[in-house]
């Protein structure tokens, strides 16, 4: 009997149950691989930009102002977020709640992106045999592990915020240019509906509002748009595109621009979004070349996108936009992560899950390449499960990072009556022990200062004062603290205190000895 209530599934409800399975899939695999998730209450594990985006979100949705009350170099969408989380929750588990939908609409228009790769590879007619619907599926599930492999630990990050985004723009893209191919000059009207110039504005905007580094494939396909557009000479559709596109980067920009403007800090939104970046990229020098598994993970998608593109001009022996577009892109990521990978930064895979979007177009014909349905199958299930084991291992790594230690924490926000500032240290010093923090400076305050003179002079000055009874400093390595001198002069050192991530100095505030 149950086989016959199955067999009398519409294709549309057959359908229906299968988004579901894969909703359901999809939201343990967040809550199994991000140990900020509930399976995981006892997380310590020192993750700083996890952290202290958790931290900017506390303080804002507690009623405070970012870039007034706490600061970061990232622009405001990653902290509208996590605030969102803790007024959903109050505490970080609703970042979480949240990180499911976003990986639920990014799956969803993954899945729109295949679709539309299929279409244009194989011609399909109506009805798809069941295999498609197999291979499609698997390469949805790739994408979703090599999410998972690029932000391990955890996806509070602002690549994920971004995706659904990145998805939408590539997605309509991908049919602007298919859509070229199939009206040569003369055979038909081809346009760029202003509607898709608007999404591909607002892909844009959100990579504005986190990190500009993540719009680099929505400028690529942009800049193949337009030169598209001037080869038809549709001047006007290219006008009302512009518009379309300016009026989706103003969806994004405006409010926060407007909010932070009414709180007197338009200054500091803008400086921490973009002008501290740019101070960021300048200031980083290199450190070499990393090691081969990294150099794998970072360049796999660019370098498969140049071989598909550069394959394709071959074998249909002509010069197509999507050809062109996949070198392009390719290119344009390879330089990008190229430059990332060769500086500090060398071990921040998250930098590149922006690419994922165009991961379909290169594994469908691929599997396309094996004439067998069958071995198709089988080779994309092989792939997929070596992700998977490797998503695993990743995360397993992750659990074996360093904790943060917060017994004495604990014991010195008890003695100080809350009245404890910590400067270098992770922002767990201040969620876990519901401290508000007294400086908008609050945590990594030398390492920031390393990239800007700027910076480091409102820092000591923000310090120049003291605003609490104690404070902890953290050693950055070998430096000095830039607050040196005023640590001579306002606070009295009490004594050092050493743990597995680090050594630290407390001080007490010499008005209060």
């Amino acid at each position: 009997m149950t086989f016959t209530k199955v067999s009398a599934l519409t294709p549309h409800k057959r359908m229906l149950v299968c988004a579901l399975a894969n909703a359901c899939i999809a939201v343990m695999a967040v809550l199994l691989l991000d140990v900020f998730s509930p399976l995981y209450p006892a997380n310590l594990r020192l993750m700083p930009d996890q952290d202290f985006f958790q931290l900017v979100g506390k303080v804002w949705a507690e009623g405070g102002v970012p870039y007034r009350d706490i600061w970061d170099q990232k622009g405001p969408f990653i902290f509208f977020v996590n605030m969102l989380g803790w007024k959903l929750t109050g505490n970080g588990y609703g970042i979480v709640i949240i990180e499911c939908v976003f990986i639920l609409a990014t799956m969803w228009l993954l899945w729109l992106i295949i679709g539309t790769v299929n279409g244009h590879e194989h011609h399909p007619g109506n009805r798809k045999p069941i295999y498609s619907y197999i291979i499609s599926m698997l390469v949805l599930w790739i994408c979703v592990l090599w999410i998972a492999i690029c932000l391990p630990g955890s996806w509070n990050m602002t690549e994920l915020f971004c995706l659904p985004f990145l998805a939408a723009s590539a997605w309509l893209l991908l049919r602007s240019l298919f859509a070229y191919q199939g009206h040569p000059t003369g055979q038909g009207a081809w346009r760029v509906p202003s509607s898709w110039a608007y999404v591909h504005g607002l892909a844009f905007g959100v990579c504005f509002m986190t990190r500009l580094s993540n719009a680099v494939g929505v400028c690529v396909g942009l800049l193949v748009l337009t030169a598209l557009l001037i080869i038809r000479r549709l001047w006007n559709n290219l006008g009302i595109c512009i518009l379309g596109f300016l009026a989706g980067v103003a969806t994004f920009f405006i409010p926060f621009a407007v909010y932070f403007a009414a709180h007197d800090v338009f200054y500091e939104f803008m400086y921490g979004t973009i002008l501290y970046n740019l101070h960021y990229a300048g200031g980083l020098a290199a450190a070499g070349i990393p090691n081969l598994s990294t150099l794998v993970l970072v360049f796999a998608v660019p370098f498969a996108m140049l071989l598909a593109g550069i394959i394709r001009l071959i074998r249909h022996a002509s010069i197509t936009c999507y050809s062109i577009f996949l070198v392009l892109c390719a290119m344009m990521f390879a330089a990008l992560f190229f430059k990332m990978f060769t500086i500090q930064t060398g071990s921040y895979l998250h930098y590149t899950v922006i690419d994922v979007v165009f991961l379909p177009s290169v594994l469908i014909p691929a599997a396309a390449f094996l004439r067998n349905k069958v071995s198709r199958i089988v080779a994309l299930v092989c792939v997929t499960a070596v992700l998977l084991g490797y998503a695993g291992m990743r995360t397993y790594q992750v659990t074996t990072w360093s904790e943060f230690d917060n017994t004495w924490v604990a014991r010195l926000v008890k003695q100080s009556q809350g009245s404890i500032a910590f400067y270098n240290m992770n922002a767990m010093a201040y969620t876990l022990n519901d401290v508000k923090p007294a400086y908008p400076y609050a945590v990594f305050q030398d390492w920031q200062a390393e990239f800007s003179d700027d910076l480091r002079a409102t820092i000591i000055d923000s310090y120049a004062q003291p605003r609490t009874e104690m404070l902890v400093v953290q050693q950055y390595g070998t430096l000095t603290p830039i607050i040196d001198d005023i640590l001579d002069t306002k606070y009295q050192f009490v004594r050092s205190v050493t743990d597995a991530s680090g050594t630290y100095d407390i001080y007490r505030c010499r008005h209060s000895v």
